[in-house]
């Protein structure tokens, strides 16, 4: 296990110790007990703080993160005290100065406004407020922005760029975990689809339980203070904010030294938070890890089922379902829509994060699997009756998340078939990829031959790439 591995890991365990406690579940099946560990100890290295590693794991990619759940669950916390640990700004920062989704909110009340003494002489000079310039950024109840007030903060979330009237404010690298209650909550609106897309992982809050977690949830208030509070440093960083804040360089400056004595303290303290340099390196050796070929051609089967029909070619939105019998048992008719290629990025990188994280050289289809999971429930656009199934049906995980366990899990029983005894058909497919990806020379046009007899919209999306390399000028 390569160090960076192991401290997050020791990260992890500190968390859970110290302010938030989670029950270990499965990382493959979320929805599976404990109990199953009675009947198949091999299981244990599967069986994770989920939420709580993910997220740190996610906030290290410089990914955000959706935390979804009741109120009261502890989501903001979490989110907190993983911003302290990675980034070094003391807990007070989150806790004093939080950005809180208001329905009716206006654009200067969310993140930045005009100097009005400096407008009344007739400069116009505006200031981003305080939590904005952090490289970790907690937006709480992020569904009680209305739509208009989500779209306002939807480029600021994906790009790290908050824009108000003529003024423009970059702040490099920034990462935002967002912690929504249920939308049937009182004075929620439903996520714009576009604000979504910009959230790598969609989590549950960390479960606890209360007969083994009393003394941690009793205590994570006082610990906070005692392990992660710097109240002095933040007073002075608020102070010189209120004078300065019309100079984003010097409050960056400002805030750059605070996470310095917030570093030494910490070390003092023998916090075990994340060193400088971790994060690229983390990065690298993730980006490095190769899916396995059958993870691979798994990762491009879901794919292909999701955006192709014999009946309609490309998938869109506003096509009906398709009652072609070449594709009723696929994926394409069980969603509206196929996912972007945002997600694409998201659902590889996080296949390689669990595998690296768990200590694997590669990542398998187990890992495509479970990545599926986290990242693509708040983006799937089931069909209604597809809905209304799992809503209805028994379950142990969310709807949202179900949804996308059984599309998941039905692509790959159909992969399954198509795989078995290494057909004609599938080595002609297998083939085509390595040519296609310069791993083996040669013609493709027996493998297209075969790959136009293969009832399967990843042999139909292969082929379509086949002769568009074959025929390119």
């Amino acid at each position: 296990m390569s160090n960076h591995r192991q401290q997050l890991q020791d990260v992890v365990r500190y968390i859970g110790e110290n302010f938030i406690a989670e029950v270990p579940r499965n990382i493959y099946q979320p929805g599976e007990g404990m109990e199953s560990l009675l009947e198949d100890g091999e299981k244990k290295s599967a069986f994770q703080p989920v939420t709580t590693s993910l997220l740190l794991l996610n906030t290290c990619l410089g990914n955000n993160t959706l935390l979804e759940g009741e109120r009261g669950t502890g989501k903001s916390m979490l989110a907190s005290v993983i911003g302290s640990l990675v980034y070094q700004i003391p807990h007070e920062f989150f806790a004093w100065r939080k950005v809180v989704g208001t329905p009716g909110a206006t654009v200067n009340e969310i993140y930045a406004t005009h100097d009005l003494a400096e407008l009344n002489r007739g400069n116009d000079v505006a200031f981003l407020y305080m939590p904005f310039h952090a490289p970790f950024l907690i937006v709480d109840e992020l569904n009680r922005y209305s739509e208009l007030e989500q779209n306002r903060i939807r480029e600021g979330i994906s790009t790290g760029v908050w824009n108000y009237a003529n003024h423009s404010w970059h702040v490099p690298g920034q990462v935002v975990v967002s912690a929504i209650n249920p939308e049937s909550y009182g004075g929620t609106f439903i996520l714009n689809d576009n604000l979504i897309d910009n959230y790598a992982l969609v989590l549950d809050p960390a479960h606890y339980n209360p007969v083994l977690h009393r003394e941690v949830i009793e205590r994570a208030e006082q610990r906070l203070q005692e392990k992660l509070g710097l109240e002095e440093e933040v007073h002075k960083f608020m102070a010189f904010y209120q004078k300065h804040k019309n100079e984003p360089e010097n409050v960056q400056e400002k805030l750059q030294e605070m996470q310095q004595k917030t570093v030494n303290e910490y070390k003092r303290r023998k916090v075990p938070f994340i060193h400088n340099g971790f994060l690229e390196q983390v990065r690298t050796e993730v980006q490095a890890l190769p899916l396995a070929a059958e993870a691979e051609l798994f990762f491009q089967s879901v794919l292909a089922e999701l955006s192709y029909s014999r009946k309609y070619g490309s998938a869109r939105f506003d096509d009906p379902v398709s009652d072609d019998s070449h594709d009723l048992a696929y994926a394409s008719t069980k969603v509206k829509e196929s996912l972007a290629g945002r997600f694409l990025k998201d659902w590889r990188q996080i296949s390689k994060a669990i595998a690296w994280y768990l200590g694997k050289p590669q990542a398998e289809v187990e890992e495509v699997k479970a990545a599926f999971l986290y990242t693509s429930p708040r983006r799937l656009k089931p069909e209604e009756e597809f809905y209304q199934q799992v809503l209805s049906g028994p379950r142990k995980l969310p709807v949202r998340v179900e949804l996308a366990r059984q599309l998941v899990e039905s692509c790959w029983e159909r992969y399954a078939d198509l795989s078995k005894g290494e057909s004609k058909g599938f080595q002609a497919l297998r083939r085509a990829i390595r040519v296609l990806n310069g791993e083996e020379q040669g013609a493709l046009d027996e493998a297209t031959q075969t790959l136009k007899q293969v009832d399967h919209p990843l042999a139909q999306r292969v082929l379509e790439a086949a002769l568009s390399e074959k025929y390119k000028r």
